[in-house]
């Protein structure tokens, strides 16, 4: 199944703690209405992954594509998501299949790796899931930033390690408006 990136336009009334977690300047008893992009960036792939470290990259974060993911740090030959405009990103979402392993899930931005992250086991060949909803993971971004799905697989065990697909989902807000 292919998904493809998608925008919606919310109203969201947003409390004090809210504003602080997405860094915005707002007085703590404030409660004005935002008006956001939220735009859903979606990659997935088959990486046949086989090796307790073995690094690979989500391929075709926000581009809608299906391949097997890259490997290594950076993934060799996968372009990089070029955000498009200042926003922040939150909603860490992983789902996989595979054996006797465990998968950590890290968002690289510019070539760092950021707070956005999770973490899920690997059983059998039913789909495993994590997600990353802390409101202090939230991870600005300005237009030109790059941005990646980086999965490590670990060995669980002694059953026969193998990935067998991913897909990861990241949230981006943009506010787009503040009414009072």
């Amino acid at each position: 199944m292919t998904m493809h990136p998608r925008t919606v336009i919310v109203t969201v009334l947003l409390t004090a703690a809210v504003f602080a977690a997405l860094g915005a300047d707002r007085p703590a008893n404030s409660t004005s209405a935002r008006l956001y992009s939220a735009e859903l960036l979606v990659g997935q792939c088959a990486p046949q992954a086989y090796a307790d470290g073995d690094v690979y990259t989500v391929y075709g974060l926000g581009q809608g594509v299906d391949m097997n993911c890259s490997p290594g740090v950076g993934g060799t030959g996968v372009t990089p998501f070029v955000v498009s405009s200042a926003g922040s990103l939150t909603n860490l979402s992983v789902s996989a299949e595979g054996y006797s392993g465990s998968v950590d899930a890290n968002v690289i931005v510019n070539g760092s790796t950021t707070v956005l992250s999770c973490s899920l086991v690997l059983t059998s060949s039913a789909p495993a899931t994590c997600s990353d909803a802390s409101p202090s993971h939230s991870v600005k971004v300005n237009a030109g930033d790059t941005l990646q799905v980086q999965l490590t697989l670990h060995q669980q065990g002694t059953g026969y390690l193998e990935l067998l697909s991913a897909q990861a989902s990241i949230e981006k807000l943009t506010l787009i408006k503040v009414q009072p």
